[in-house]
């Protein structure tokens, strides 16, 4: 017996305790090194190790993508080519570490009313119960405004088709892009209905998607969630993950001057108890910070500024710090948004699917 035979047990369990990059290097020692880390048993333990450390937030830097980020959960990332609004838009799952991606082909029927040359919402989450990851495309309100009825559907990864689903439970359509935000399996949208006036408290609400149970629903807002401060006439509003609680992100302009932003930020002390709405902060940022990208683990924002950096905003000391982290520019000097924030674990999940996009 070789002095370097360990038990497959062992050897098992050490290679379950080694990080993605190293473990994709250790493929090349032999045949069964390789068989073992691609069997999909092995794969899901590894994730299980992984999610079992807390991790801190990671940042995906896209350098010349044009690709919108739909959502990232155990090691994937979905991503949305919608420029064109047509049949050449792509929408991929893809796992940066690995290398791998899978194109999710876009959902289309005979009436051509839920396809890609629409304005769709997209989410995209891991539903535990079915060990599935899972995309749900919306389109709500194009259709709302020609006065027909929303329409859903779910792409699912282990069966590779799409399933149209009911739509009940969205009342307010779903504008395109809206920012979404992922909490205990569930997506999130603030949405509202401009048509209607701001003394009106059904014009906003939180839609729902929850993606076990496949059903839209509601979360109420904070009480005057949306006349904080009816002065200013808050023009925008995104749903955001703060640690472990849902957040809501108020945005409004001063009066005398349109370049300078208020920002409400509220927490959900409890999840799904409305009167748990917390005010955390009220942030004045100036005209050089322009776009909230997300929070870091204490609490402090990350934002971007007119010339495409990110820095981080302590909202209690006001001071700033640049992460030194640049985005592009375009020719007239105006910054696109190529920098996405998001929660990331290292995982090897399609590390045993055929390669599509490397």
């Amino acid at each position: 017996m070789s002095d370097y035979y360990l038990p497959p047990e062992v050897l098992r369990d050490v290679l379950l305790r080694l990080p993605v990059k190293t473990l994709l290097r250790c493929r090349t020692v032999c045949k069964d090194w390789y068989a073992l880390i691609r069997n999909p048993n092995f794969i899901s333990q590894h994730l299980e190790k992984t999610l079992a450390t807390p991790s801190p937030y990671a940042l995906v830097r896209a350098r010349a993508l044009v690709f919108e980020d739909v959502g990232s959960c155990n090691g994937l990332v979905c991503l949305f080519d919608g420029v064109s609004r047509d049949e050449s838009d792509q929408l991929l799952i893809w796992n940066p570490l690995v290398g791998k991606s899978v194109v999710v082909p876009l959902p289309r029927d005979s009436s051509d009313s839920f396809s890609a040359g629409h304005c769709c919402n997209f989410g995209f989450e891991y539903d535990e119960l079915r060990k599935d990851y899972k995309v749900v495309g919306i389109m709500s309100l194009e259709l709302q405004l020609q006065g027909q009825q929303p329409r859903a559907g779910v792409y699912s990864l282990n069966s590779g088709i799409w399933r149209e689903i009911s739509t009940k439970g969205i009342r307010i359509g779903l504008p395109f892009d809206e920012p979404v935000a992922y909490l205990n399996g569930v997506a999130h949208w603030y949405v509202c209905d401009r048509s209607k006036p701001l003394e009106d408290t059904k014009r906003s609400c939180i839609t729902t998607f929850g993606f076990e149970d496949e059903e839209f629903g509601e979360l109420m807002l904070p009480e005057f969630g949306e006349l904080m401060l009816p002065m200013f006439g808050v023009v925008s509003g995104a749903m955001m993950r703060l640690q472990d609680s849902l957040s809501l992100i108020d945005i409004a302009p001063y009066p005398e001057d349109s370049n300078n932003f208020i920002w409400w930020v509220w927490v959900m002390k409890e999840y799904g108890v409305g009167q748990s709405w917390t005010l955390l902060y009220r942030v004045h940022t100036g005209d050089t910070l322009h776009g909230l990208v997300g929070f870091r683990m204490n609490g402090d924002l990350v934002m971007a500024t007119d010339e495409g950096s990110l820095v981080t905003y302590d909202p209690e000391s006001e001071q700033v710090m640049d992460l030194g982290i640049h985005g592009i520019e375009e020719q007239e000097g105006e910054s696109i948004d190529s920098v996405y924030m998001g929660r990331y674990v290292e995982s090897l999940v399609l590390l045993n699917r055929a390669p599509v996009l490397t």
